[in-house]
């Protein structure tokens, strides 16, 4: 007999948490997905954004969010970064079904921390031509630090979570 794919928990009952933040009963990677495509542009309009979003498999972006008083919208790709404990760290794609995304597709990628409750912003560009990247959390950063180029090892530097003002500031350099 299969196991369930939802079940009630009781009061006071907690479900664990499995490495890319699914609990667990069997989520598929794009279930996954689209719960932190909900949870962005929940958060989103928490935060005052006006939220459109992108329905469907396989798009360049998952959301288009502008802020009421400027004209021009930001589009963003939302991941969520699944935790690999043996790098002690998240990992991050910049691409979907192997392939990178163009140097055009969106101008934000918004990766959620689900098992942290976090969001962690880049812009396309400083992305570049890196299919992943990897954010290590900064209660970890100065134990592992292996490169000049940040925790990670890679060029882009390191960051805090919760940056929700690079989507302010990139919104802003439209203008």
């Amino acid at each position: 007999m299969s196991k369930p794919i939802l079940s009630a928990l009781q009061d006071g009952e907690n479900s664990s948490v499995s490495e890319c933040g699914a609990p667990d009963f069997a989520l598929s990677r794009s279930e996954v997905g689209d719960i932190g495509e909900l949870a962005f542009e929940i958060e989103a309009q928490k935060r005052g954004w006006l939220v459109a979003s992108c329905r469907g498999k396989c798009r360049d972006i998952d959301a288009i969010v502008k802020r009421p008083n400027l004209l021009r919208p930001v589009s963003v790709q939302v991941k969520t970064g699944c935790l690999d404990r043996k790098a002690g760290g998240y990992k991050i794609t910049n691409g979907t079904n192997g392939k990178l995304y163009s140097a055009q597709a969106y101008d934000v990628l918004a990766a959620y921390l689900p098992d942290r409750d976090q969001w962690l912003f880049y812009t396309r560009a400083e992305l570049g031509n890196r299919m992943k990247t990897s954010y290590l959390p900064s209660e970890l950063r100065v134990i592992s630090r292996k490169s000049c180029y940040g925790a990670h090892g890679g060029t882009t530097p390191d960051r805090d979570p919760d940056n929700w003002e690079l989507l302010d500031e990139v919104a802003q350099s439209f203008q």
